[in-house]
């Protein structure tokens, strides 16, 4: 993986050194893009899915690389030919490559697809039919979850409420969630993970009490998994105790 990556940053390099092209002027905004995504949004959670100009430029720019580095090895016979049939030779080579692994990434975009039907979409129906419209709940994964249910989603990702940043910083999570009003947390998970509990300073501070769960069958599960390694198995409902924390641990 880092040589295909490597690939086509060779492929970029070759095509900015001769800027200004119109192809090399879309690498130039796909980089800009990228970084200001980076700076603004350093999370590698969204698993790429929010970067479409780095899907559709990675093969045709490991080609270009390939096609550079072949013409330099063989620069030295002065055979335009034969660079001529090199260059087809390599975009054929990353084209039938890509081919290849279309019918995997189909698979796990399958699959990570029913793993959101399985867990977040099941969570927002159990939502709507156990709550009345409009119950206020902090929520993680506020996107399928915020879509389907009828609820009053309180953001814990940090893409709604400029004012919760400074609480996730320093972790005063649950403080925010008491200015909110929230008594229901739902929180990704796999098995016995802790990971966001653990993150929003609420495994330590605060009694989270299961309410319910719905998890993803534990095959296409993996599958996507090890595609993107962001697609956690569990979505959970807890209702938040407001213990004192030396309570907790009794």
């Amino acid at each position: 993986m880092i040589a295909f990556v490597a690939l086509s940053f060779i492929g970029l390099f070759a095509l900015l050194s001769k800027f200004p092209n119109r192809t090399s002027v879309v690498c130039a905004w796909a980089v800009a893009d990228y970084v200001a995504y980076c700076v603004t949004l350093p999370e590698p959670g969204h698993g790429g899915r929010y970067q479409p100009f780095v899907l559709l430029l990675l093969a045709p720019l490991m080609a270009i690389g390939l096609m550079w580095i072949l013409r330099i090895a063989i620069a030295w016979t002065g055979s335009a030919k034969l660079g001529s049939t090199l260059a087809w030779a390599s975009m054929l080579a990353v084209a039938a490559m890509t081919a290849a692994r279309l019918p995997r990434w189909k698979s796990a975009l399958r699959d990570s697809t029913l793993t959101i039907e399985s867990t977040h979409v099941k969570m927002a129906r159990w939502l709507n039919q156990n709550y009345p419209p409009q119950t206020k709940m902090a929520v993680f994964d506020i996107g399928t979850i915020g879509y389907n249910a009828h609820i009053n989603v309180v953001d814990l990702g940090g893409l709604v409420d400029r004012n919760y940043l400074p609480y996730l910083v320093q972790r005063r999570v649950p403080e925010y969630l008491r200015v909110r009003g929230v008594e229901c947390v739902i929180l990704p998970r796999t098995g016995d993970d802790t990971h966001f509990a653990d993150l929003l300073n609420l495994q330590h501070t605060v009694r989270l009490i299961p309410i319910h769960t719905d998890s993803a069958d534990p095959v296409p599960w993996k599958n996507g998994f090890d595609y993107t390694g962001n697609t956690f198995r569990e979505q959970t409902l807890y209702w938040i105790d407001w213990v004192a924390p030396t309570q907790i641990a009794k």
